[in-house]
């Protein structure tokens, strides 16, 4: 739900869609594979098809011996764990909530003058956003039996709760977060973020493989209950949120969230144009899956698979491309001196480019050696992976150009280029997904 689930979806869903030889391409199984569903909401017991909204960061690989019992387990679990149909609605959510105030944190930091003006700034930032995570939370819980009709989740109330809660954690964490990348503190950011995907897979895993073979043996104390399904996933998530939360705490060293009105006020003029273009960027990354869903004439969701297992290959230049960012939006919005910032920014931009179309380039020259790593059915679309990874490249340097708005607090050119940008994509997907498909997809996401 953050970027800490993107190592999660990597590695657990890598592991799960090892080719298979009796899953078809309309995602469907043989006769011999169905099994009843665990949960009778109907809503949460088909498996998402490939290339899902869910499905942004998995891959398809071939499996060594050494992860035939991984995969034993974990197929397992498959046919218990069921998809969640509101969790891709968390992005917007977690935009919403942080409000753009982690670039608006990093300017107002980086302009302080003394520790003491920064430590404000954070405690301000901060403060803002667990309130509105709190408020969000708060309507959640007094709205819940309204949602859980609304999204027919009426036998399941709790999952609209601990949805909300592991959102609004989420939130509360993003700005310490922040101020972890501000000071420079990778280890840390990078331990707690590996504990919360490490508290999370395990926590997967016991719930849909040890605690069912417990209950089996009646010795699971009464913790299993077969009907909450999908809601062993959402505690794993809240759990991992939680540790994260409680990890981070010391490293606050003493702050606390407390607002200053004047304060917030100049941070707020500062970041909500970015909270608005982040809205557009989160539903550019989206809408092509959903173009591709509802505009094909015949044949989407095989499509749609076959769009999904492909852009799945580029996720390395995605990976490289946050990396970059987390790295990189704290350092250009420290006070530099105009002359600097430009001369650093150009470097930057300049090796950020060699690295990625080194990646571009051992990626699509290559492209039929990593077409290996999905299903055959899936392979027919190789031809399109340059394209989409042309278009992660271009994502990483408009990232790098739009330093110099955010340093200059021209923020509100954030919302001309984003929604310029998704009206582009709207109309390249209207025009020619009808008739081309997923190969159309791919030159509007370019």
């Amino acid at each position: 739900m953050q970027d800490t689930r993107l190592a999660l979806l990597v590695l657990a869903d890598l592991l799960q869609e090892l080719p298979d030889s009796n899953r078809r391409l309309d995602g469907k199984t043989q006769p011999h594979e169905q099994r009843p569903d665990p949960v009778p909401n109907r809503r949460c017991q088909h498996p998402e098809p490939h290339g899902g909204i869910g499905d942004k960061h998995r891959s398809h690989g071939h499996g060594l011996a050494v992860v035939h019992p991984i995969r034993a387990l974990l197929d397992g679990m498959r046919q218990r764990v069921p998809q969640i149909e509101f969790a891709p609605f968390a992005p917007f959510a977690l935009v919403v909530l942080t409000m753009g105030l982690e670039t608006g944190y990093f300017r107002f930091a980086g302009q302080a003058a003394t520790e003491r003006e920064r430590k404000e700034v954070f405690e301000t930032t901060w403060g803002a956003v667990s309130l509105f995570a709190l408020l969000f939370f708060a309507a959640a819980l007094l709205f819940t039996p309204a949602l859980a009709r609304i999204m027919d989740y009426a036998e399941h109330p709790s999952y609209i709760r601990l949805t909300a809660a592991i959102i609004a954690l989420d939130a509360a964490t993003a700005i310490p977060f922040a101020r972890l990348r501000q000071q420079g503190r990778a280890k840390r950011f990078v331990a707690l973020r590996l504990l919360s995907v490490a508290v999370n897979l395990a926590l997967t895993v016991f719930f849909y493989s040890a605690l069912p073979a417990l209950a089996s043996r009646g010795a699971d104390a009464g913790m299993y209950d077969p009907a909450f399904g999908a809601g062993y996933v959402l505690v794993a998530n809240l759990l991992g949120s939680a540790v994260v939360w409680v990890g981070l705490y010391p490293s606050c060293h003493g702050a606390r969230p407390r607002i200053r009105p004047k304060l917030l006020r100049a941070v707020m003029l500062y970041s909500l144009p970015l909270l608005i273009s982040g809205i557009a960027g989160t539903a550019n990354e989206f809408i092509d899956r959903q173009m591709i869903k509802y505009l094909v004439p015949a044949g989407a969701m095989a499509q749609l698979g076959v769009y999904g297992a492909i852009t799945k290959i580029a996720v390395v230049m995605m990976l490289f491309t946050q990396m970059y960012r987390l790295a990189a939006e704290p350092f250009f919005l420290a006070d530099y001196r105009k002359s600097d910032f430009v001369a650093m920014n150009a470097a930057a931009m300049k090796y950020y480019v060699m690295a990625s179309m080194f990646i571009f380039l051992g990626i699509a020259l290559f492209k039929d050696l990593f077409s290996l790593i999905v299903g055959a059915d899936f392979r027919e679309g190789i031809f399109i992976l340059p394209v989409v990874l042309g278009a992660n490249v271009l994502s990483g340097v408009w990232l790098n150009l739009s330093f110099w708005y955010k340093r200059e607090e021209r923020t509100q050119l954030a919302v001309w280029v984003t929604f310029t940008g998704l009206f582009f994509t709207v109309v390249m997907n209207v025009a020619l997904v009808p008739a081309l498909g997923y190969v159309g997809a791919a030159w509007a996401r370019l």
